[in-house]
């Protein structure tokens, strides 16, 4: 068996060796990366540059703002339609169940 493991290894040739450095490779070029992005974090950034925020961009933001103030309005006033709309119904049946106790009394009569 111990014959057969050292033809194996004999016919790989350099191959293990130049994939066991391509591996180190990668492993020092990760570790590099990490290093270096750990570095790039501590200076800090402006989140967006100014010169970005002007023009056509600034415009469509406001007009995003306004749009979500419409929607809040607008839930808004649904909200007291459907609390009204509520109220109407309660009125109407009590409206209801009067007027058939005045019909009901009525028969009676």
């Amino acid at each position: 068996m111990g014959d057969l493991n050292a033809k194996a290894f004999d016919a790989l040739g350099a191959y293990p060796i130049i994939q066991a450095a391509v591996a180190a490779l990668i492993l020092l070029g990760g570790v590099y990366l990490i290093f270096r992005a750990s570095r790039d974090k501590s200076v800090p950034r402006e989140p967006v540059p100014q010169w970005l925020m002007m023009g056509p961009l600034h415009d469509m933001m406001g007009a995003v703002h306004d749009v979500a103030e419409q929607g809040r309005q607008q839930t808004d006033l649904l909200r007291r339609i459907e609390e009204l709309s509520g109220k109407q119904l309660r009125e109407i049946e009590k409206a209801k169940s009067v007027l058939e106790a005045i019909r009901n009394e009525s028969k009676m009569r």
